[in-house]
């Protein structure tokens, strides 16, 4: 029996939808009057957020994981965490911010780890995971306008 993308979505779709709350803030990159290299980043707010729900899990750091081997190679650290959305959330943008649960809160805000998208397709994108790190502080991004 081969499964389809569609039938694998309608298994899916009722864990993704009735996890966390979850909003993306999309921003786009913009540089001083100077050089790239020069210049601090400033982002700008574009277009209007998306609310969805996903599950967010810690990483699985047990020997042998995918998790851990992220981790043993330095590109996470094991205080990230996952993200499981559906496979049709934009996730292209420059930046994203990343708020979990509602209301809103300072304390539940990410950011995403670089080239950390992973998106599982059969014929259509089905769902993406997305490794995520907590933004200390007031939960912005660095350079956020």
């Amino acid at each position: 029996m081969v499964v389809t993308s569609a039938e694998l979505r309608t298994e899916l779709e009722p864990f993704l939808r009735n996890g966390k709350q979850v909003m993306l803030r999309y921003f786009t990159i913009s540089y001083g009057a100077g050089s790239y290299y020069d210049d601090s980043d400033v982002l700008t707010h574009s277009g209007n957020d998306v609310w969805t729900s996903g599950l967010h899990m810690p990483l699985s750091v047990r020997y042998g994981s995918e998790d851990f081997h992220y981790v043993e190679q330095g590109r996470l650290s094991s205080n990230d965490s996952k993200l499981y959305v559906l496979g049709d959330i934009e996730t292209s943008a420059h930046k994203i911010k990343i708020a979990i649960g509602s209301p809103l809160s300072s304390t539940n805000v990410y950011k995403l780890k670089s080239e950390s998208i992973l998106s599982y397709p059969l014929d259509e994108p089905v769902y993406k995971k997305m490794f995520i790190t907590k933004i200390l502080g007031n939960g912005s991004l660095t350079g956020e306008s």
